[in-house]
């Protein structure tokens, strides 16, 4: 079981004056076999529900600049990898099959392809005491995803 959390600002001003609240902040379940595919099970969603919302209040996508912002690598390396993956199909080279998480892969290009987020790599889980504002965010929103899985993984057992 994994749990992804995630928060919506409508602006640069509402993210550097607003107060996180664990209220504000999303999250969602996914049952999963390894963390990589909760990352971008969680990123994937975080951007399809921004997509549902933009969609709902009928605002042109183009008008907007969506920032991302992830403490996992794959995320932040996705585009990079993506004119590779294509080309191969999301075929593994050594096994030749396809890649485990090719799904995930094309769905995050899709959503990606729609909102074209800015997506930023941010440190997570440091105990320095000169936080970025993205890095103080992260921790609040940790926290409360820490929290959540704890209390899912006991309510299984």
């Amino acid at each position: 079981l994994a749990v992804s959390g995630f928060l919506f600002f409508a602006n640069e001003t509402d993210h550097q004056n607003s107060a996180i609240l664990d209220t504000s902040i999303q999250t969602q379940s996914f049952k999963v076999s390894n963390n990589i595919r909760a990352e971008i099970m969680g990123a994937s969603h975080c951007l399809k529900k921004l997509s549902d919302e933009i969609k709902l209040k009928g605002i042109d996508v183009k008008n907007l600049q969506i920032n991302l912002f992830s403490d996992c690598q794959t995320i932040t390396n996705l585009l990079s990898r993506r004119e590779k993956l294509i080309a191969k199909n999301f075929i593994s080279g050594k096994k030749k099959s396809e890649l485990a998480n090719a799904d995930l892969y094309k769905l995050f290009y899709s959503i990606y392809d729609e909102l074209k987020p800015n997506i930023y790599w941010v440190k997570g889980h440091s105990n320095f005491e000169n936080k970025s504002l993205q890095e103080k965010n992260f921790q609040i929103i940790d926290r409360l995803v820490r929290k959540e899985l704890r209390s899912s993984t006991h309510s299984q057992s």
